[in-house]
């Protein structure tokens, strides 16, 4: 019992340990399966043959900006199985390292068609038509070249194993040129080209991750990074992932030919109970053994009902209070997964809608510049210009660079950025009057009326330095717009306008926003606006910017836990290119990091920093009302245990009173119990148990004082009388008395009434056999009738014909002047006698009178059928054997000590049914004229008590 009170609560406390740590656990693991899962998908777009050889030609493309060494390193990284084209303006096959030498009828034809058909003209002669499949396989491909320019397409849909691409761009001298490649799939070593981008995955991972290359069909020779767990590489070849020897591997497949493995560090499945087993069996085992002592130390000193029942309620209130705080936990722990997930995804929405908010950020700062040159436009003198650009914000100010000049190149307003300028950078002292010369020279072309898509500049402009006419050819093709712009390795955003005034100078306007500023101040802009904000979510959160290469400026000399946090995650967006989150602590709180990677916002990780402080103490203020109802669940059982007693022990404390009151033997004493259930049945029974022991003990006094004590001799004629009744007191009598002529008279009687007005009802019928025995009124069949009519309960009469139901009644007289016997009885009677079966009294007649000698040295007894046969009585005595030699050998004065033992050998079965018999012995040596000696009981036998309510 002590065992299973101590294995309930324990068993739900080490259960909600062991769910708290499975539920920790699947967190850690799902976390290190969503990063490879995410790392797994960038690689596999990343080393698509298609994707790898477009990333190859964008460097290439950018790199003619840069100048021709920087133009040698990108081409020779586009392979061999590249054929690389360069154009000019004029659409002739320019020669530059790195490029595809010969092919150049058939290149400027391909690159002349595709133009045209960018243009509208799509007519192809025969023979263009060859030229073209030579070198792209399918003229069909010069369309689909025109309207995708800067994108590598793939033609396997014109039945090609090819990748072919148009690129128009920018020399670093600023001229317009043009890029035709066409890739050779079949050429394209995919392990080798895999096997490159996995190894920069490798180095920047640093050691966090660990990658693999392998052949499927186990032709080239496999890769792998030191500490990669080879073991489940192989099983990564029939499942999507595998773990094992604490590691977690993702796999994807390349071409259907290559196997790319990520694994991770990953915590194995485990149970807490097996890692502190030792410790939770130590002690569980001392909690039970002291339990145990408490439970044998209150069995030896005995504990009230009443602590036990408290102490049972107690127990199930206690592990119903733990089923309800390990329901709050897990409920909990799910409510807060939900509101996170929640909040993670719209933060997630949130980021992208900011992303694509730039784009109009930057159409805002577009109409700012177009605001100011129109403001410019209205003034009348170099002074109100100066006003006027000086009147632009302070925070925009020291981060642009406004420049105003006229037609001439001369300067008539300025503002210079308080950070050093990218124009400082590029031109050194140079640069202002370089800006200048191109104003002049944009105003000439414009005076000429250049078009957007002449190739033409006028002659002035023309012999001007490649920086000023490339300069001023792009201030004339994108007016009121801004554009980023390269000068040698610097970049930077430019808005250029024409300004007239009408009776006044004509005005260029140049405005440089320096590196990234646009950038950092939308960035600055959103996380000012939206610091510490619930609008437009629901919950409060901080919006912030992370350069994509560059890490955050560290706190003093320390790095901070928030900076760490926030390099961490912008470490994993740079290697993963897709949104992700973070759990991270710093500032003293739990904070959720949601970061996405720019699209519109280039170069830069848009970050949100969600609070899991509010979340956290919603959660913890529900714990308390969990604990609070726990609480009051105890009190309530308790309570209800307390009430349960009072219900239950009054009642019951009353019953064990009657108890008492039965062991006591004080029968008129009585249980008061009004309760309406099982315990009033059982209150209701021992009344019904003390009143019949009532009845019973009245009863057996009034028996015992009517059964005579010792035998009566008359004359030769000694008569004794046996009777035993246990468990049924009242039942039978048998009784002896003297004649006024000095015979002897006896009666047997018998009936089922066991009550104490039974037992009345037997010392009425002796008082009556009493008195007319002593006045010789009535022969033996007139009293057999009288005491059978009194025992009846005088409401019927019997006859020889048909005896009262359920009485016995047998009347006898010794005539000792004629030795015989006489008696009348109403029901059935045996004679026993020495040596022979006991037989039936007037052959088993139901009644009937009858005389009989007894010859001197002879002994008989009588009794009723059913005391000596029993259930048998109905088919007669036939089947009792003879009473036992030693019966009759038994003096008359110890019958009824020694008889009744005898009687049990002789039939076991007697021992549980009343019995009552009365035997006559004439004594052989008795002298005919001796004196009749007629003993009596010295105390009587009449009733001396009789015990009343």
């Amino acid at each position: 019992m002590a065992g299973v009170l101590y294995a309930i609560p324990l068993g739900l406390v080490l259960g909600a340990l062991e769910q708290a740590h499975a539920r920790r656990l699947a967190a850690a693991r799902q976390a290190v399966r969503d990063d490879l899962q995410e790392i797994a998908a960038h690689l596999q777009r990343i080393t698509q043959p298609l994707s790898h050889c477009q990333d190859r030609l964008d460097r290439f493309v950018r790199a003619l900006r840069f100048g021709r060494e920087a133009t040698r390193q990108a081409a020779r990284a586009l392979g061999p199985w590249t054929q690389v084209f360069l154009f000019d303006d004029q659409g002739r096959q320019m020669p530059m390292a790195g490029t595809t030498r010969g092919f150049t009828r058939v290149s400027e034809t391909a690159l002349r068609l595709i133009r045209a058909s960018q243009a509208g003209d799509r007519r192809m002669e025969a023979r263009e038509e060859r030229m073209v499949q030579t070198l792209l396989g399918d003229a069909r491909a010069v369309p689909r070249l025109a309207q995708a320019p800067g994108r590598l397409l793939d033609l396997a849909s014109l039945g090609q194993r090819k990748f072919a691409g148009f690129f128009p761009t920018r020399d670093r001298h600023g001229a317009r040129c043009y890029v035709l490649a066409v890739v050779d799939r079949d050429r394209l070593p995919l392990p080798t080209l895999a096997r490159e981008i996995v190894g920069r995955f490798s180095r920047r991972a640093a050691g966090a991750q660990a990658y693999a290359l392998t052949d499927l069909a186990g032709v080239a020779s496999d890769w792998f990074d030191p500490g990669y767990p080879r073991a489940l590489h192989d099983r990564l070849r029939r499942e999507p992932e595998a773990e094992g020897q604490g590691w977690l591997a993702v796999g994807s497949v390349l071409a259907r030919q290559y196997l790319i493995g990520v694994a991770a560090p990953c915590p194995e499945p485990s149970s807490w109970l097996a890692a502190h087993g030792v410790g939770v069996v130590a002690a569980s085992l001392a909690g039970f053994l002291g339990l145990a002592g408490l439970w044998w130390s209150l069995l030896r000193r005995g504990l009230p009902l009443r602590w036990q029942i408290l102490l049972l309620v107690g127990l199930a209130g206690s592990g119903s209070l733990v089923a309800v705080l390990g329901f709050a936990e897990t409920w909990l722990a799910g409510r807060e997964a939900r509101l996170i997930r929640a909040r993670r995804q719209a933060a997630d929405r949130m980021l992208a809608r900011l992303d694509l908010e730039y784009a109009a950020f930057r159409g805002r700062l577009v109409e700012q510049c177009r605001g100011l040159g129109r403001r410019l436009a209205a003034c009348r003198t170099d002074a109100e210009c100066q006003r006027v650009i000086g009147a632009v914000t302070p925070r925009w100010r020291r981060w642009l660079t406004i420049l105003l000049f006229d037609d001439a190149g001369r300067p008539r307003a300025s503002s210079y950025a308080e950070v050093p300028s990218t124009i400082d950078l590029a031109f050194g002292r140079e640069g202002l009057g370089l800006i200048g010369r191109i104003s002049r020279s944009a105003w000439v072309a414009r005076d000429a009326q250049f078009g957007g898509f002449s190739n033409f500049l006028p002659p002035e402009v023309e012999r001007e330095s490649p920086p000023v006419r490339f300069g001023a050819k792009d201030f004339l093709s994108h007016p009121r717009e801004l554009k980023t712009v390269r000068i040698g390795r610097h970049a930077m955003d430019r808005y250029s306008e024409f300004i007239e005034i009408p009776g006044g100078p004509r005005l260029a306007l140049s405005i440089y926003l320096e590196g990234d500023c646009d950038k950092r101040a939308f960035l600055k802009g959103i996380h000012r606006r939206w610091r510490g904000t619930t609008f437009p979510a629901s919950f409060s959160f901080r919006i912030y910017g992370l350069p994509a290469h560059d890490h955050p400026v560290t706190d003093g000399r320390q790095t901070s836990a928030r900076v760490r946090e926030f390099r961490r995650l912008q470490d994993r967006l740079n290697l993963t290119q897709t949104a992700l989150e973070q759990r991270s602590q710093f500032d003293g709180q739990d904070w959720l990091l949601v970061g996405r990677p720019g699209s519109r916002l280039e170069g830069f990780h848009l970050v949100m920093a969600v609070p899991l402080a509010p979340i956290q103490q919603e959660s913890r203020r529900l714990a308390g009302w969990f604990r609070l109802l726990a609480v009051l669940l105890l009190i309530f059982a308790l309570t209800l245990g307390s009430l349960f007693l009072d219900l239950v022990l009054i009642p019951l404390q009353r019953v064990l009173e009657g108890l008492d009151h039965l062991a006591a033997s004080r029968f008129t004493q009585r249980v008061q119990a009004r309760t309406g259930d099982e315990i009033e049945g059982i209150a209701e029974g021992i009344n019904t148990l003390l009143e019949e022991m009532e009845q019973v003990t009245a009863a057996e006094k009034v028996h015992r004082q009517m059964i005579p004590r010792r035998p009566l001799t008359v004359g030769d004629l000694t008569a004794a009388v046996l009777v035993r009744t246990p468990g049924q007191i009242g039942s039978d009598l048998a009784d002896l008395g003297s004649t006024p002529t000095g015979g002897l008279a006896f009666c047997l009687l018998r009936q089922d009434d066991r009550t104490i007005g039974g037992a009345l009802g037997l010392a009425g019928a002796k008082t009556l056999f009493r008195l007319r025995s002593e006045h010789d009124e009535d022969d033996p069949a007139s009293l057999a009738d009288a005491l059978s009519h009194r025992l009846g309960g005088g409401g019927g009469t019997a006859s020889a014909a048909g005896p009262l139901a359920d009485v016995e009644v047998l009347v006898g007289r010794w005539h000792p002047g004629e030795a015989t016997l006489e008696i009348a009885w109403r029901g059935r009677f045996l004679w026993l006698g020495a040596g022979r079966p006991p037989q039936p009294v007037g052959d088993g007649a139901a009644a009937g009178s009858l005389r009989r000698s007894l010859p001197p040295g002879e002994a008989v007894g009588l009794a009723p059928l059913t005391s000596l046969a029993g259930d048998r009585a109905a088919a007669g005595a036939s089947a009792l054997p003879p009473l036992p030699p030693a019966f009759w050998e038994v003096p008359a004065d110890r019958l009824a000590v020694e008889g009744w033992p005898l009687l049990e050998r002789w039939r076991p079965e007697l021992a549980g049914h009343p019995v009552s018999l009365i035997r006559l012995e004439r004594h052989p040596s008795y002298r005919p004229g001796a004196t009749t000696a007629m003993s009596r009981p010295p105390d009587g036998d009449m009733i001396l008590e009789m015990p009343c309510r």
